[in-house]
């Protein structure tokens, strides 16, 4: 994004040495300080349309920032769940293994 800003100095504006003491000259101050006017005007509006710009992008990232962290949080989640979930099938299948060895030491016992 570009913001592109209107010089606004006295002498750019064309108001910096300005004479009223007649009523010609009165009246050429009157139209150049109303074009200085209109010209502060316009470069207030480019710089709150840039404001407005730029408040948007910083939203913007905001939301990309917490949807990042969420997606962080969701795939941390399951993995987590997809960990537990082996390790109980592990641990089933090691208590099983005890228990049938266990039987069998008690049938070798029997005989």
């Amino acid at each position: 994004m570009v913001v592109t800003l209107t010089t606004t100095t006295s002498s750019a504006l064309a108001v910096g040495s300005l004479s009223i003491t007649s009523v010609t000259g009165a009246e050429a101050a009157m139209s150049a300080v109303q074009a200085a006017i209109n010209t502060l005007a316009s470069s207030a509006a480019a710089i709150g349309s840039s404001q407005n710009q730029i408040q948007a992008l910083a939203n913007n990232v905001t939301v990309a920032q917490q949807n990042l962290t969420s997606a962080h949080a969701n795939l941390v989640d399951v993995n987590v769940a997809a960990e537990t979930s082996q390790f109980t099938s592990l641990q089933v299948l090691e208590q099983s293994g005890v228990s049938v060895l266990s039987q069998a030491q008690s049938c070798r016992s029997l005989l």
